[in-house]
């Protein structure tokens, strides 16, 4: 495969004598770094770049982990678009998201590796104002194995996804102090957005009144959203899952820990998967396992829509001391 890229960084690895390979189950084959350069991604070649606060970089070094940038937007200045371009986040990385567009993925194609485990992940803390956000506006954008907190509250929306086939693999969303309003919202040019592996906790325990005054992915008139293999905790006042003001289009949930732990009345307290604006589509289930903190009748209420389709099982408990049951939504008919 020709390589048509403006450098292909080598690092300070020297020969290539031995290979690192960073793997993630939803990227295959994963990441390859032959003696600190000669990176592949998903069998791509493409430049790498390496993030850390601590490093040596500033802002126009990047090419090696001891001259890493030290922020993620100046890794996204360097690379370059639809071209493989990899980035690396190192364990420990700490970046404050302070204010409005604090940073921009405007690079199609561009990938951000969070590497480490636990709070060893880059951790991305929200706060300073309530417009602190990532704003997501190029195609085909990838974000993995990060974790994310807000040190304030009523952060308005975390991440603003306007690009089309944004990933976002293994994030994890820890509230701190305060509550995220949205963590992401995917707008109707944010067409075939994927959301697997995520873990979010809010507030987490059964009470009265929302830990957040809206809901935790928010999706607006896009084609092919999917949601899969995540759990999400928290007392959220509309839902968790929420396809607002326009139609969505073939929405996807399925393998998911969906838990809305607001105990308000029935018809009042949060859902787990919802379309509020009516007419969206899609398919809910199959594996979803839903814990509602309203002892209620709200069974059928959790995957609330007259237009979406739903596949068995997907099992919903509202009170403790009781087991799930299924769904109770009509079944089909052979008629």
């Amino acid at each position: 495969m020709a390589l048509t890229k403006t450098h292909v960084n080598r690092g300070s690895g020297g020969a290539y004598s031995w290979i690192d390979t960073f793997y993630h189950p939803n990227v295959v084959p994963g990441i390859q770094q032959y003696g600190r350069g000669m990176p592949t991604f998903g069998g791509l070649w493409g430049n790498i770049f390496y993030v850390d606060d601590a490093g040596a970089g500033g802002t126009t070094g990047g090419f090696s982990p001891e001259a890493a940038v030290t922020t993620l937007d100046a890794a996204n200045n360097l690379a370059v678009a639809s071209n493989g371009d990899l980035v690396i986040a190192l364990p420990g990385h700490n970046e404050t998201i302070g204010a409005a567009a604090a940073w921009v993925c405007d690079i199609a194609g561009l990938t951000y590796i969070g590497l480490g485990r636990g709070a060893n992940r880059p951790t991305l803390s929200f706060a300073t104002a309530t417009t602190a956000d990532v704003d997501i506006t190029a195609a085909a954008v990838t974000l993995c194995n990060f974790l994310c907190t807000n040190d304030l509250d009523a952060i308005a929306v975390a991440f603003v996804v306007t690009g089309a086939d944004c990933a976002m693999l293994n994030m994890e969303w820890r509230d701190g102090t305060g509550n995220a309003l949205v963590m992401a919202s995917f707008s109707a040019t944010a067409d075939r957005p994927l959301i697997d592996g995520l873990f979010f906790t809010g507030s987490q325990t059964i009470g009265s009144g929302a830990g957040i005054t809206n809901s935790v992915l928010v999706f607006i008139g896009n084609d092919n959203p999917v949601v899969r293999n995540s759990t999400i905790i928290t007392r959220a006042d509309i839902a968790l899952i929420e396809c607002r003001t326009t139609a969505v289009v073939r929405l996807e949930v399925y393998n998911c820990r969906l838990m809305n732990l607001d105990n308000r009345a029935a018809g009042t307290a949060g859902t787990a998967v919802e379309d509020v604006v009516t007419g969206s589509t899609g398919l809910i289930g199959p594996d979803l396992f839903i814990v509602l903190g309203a002892d209620a009748a709200n069974v059928t209420e959790a995957v609330a829509s007259a237009t979406f389709h739903f596949v068995d099982p997907i099992y919903i408990v509202n009170a403790v001391n009781e087991k799930a049951m299924l769904t109770n939504i009509t079944a089909s008919t052979d008629a």
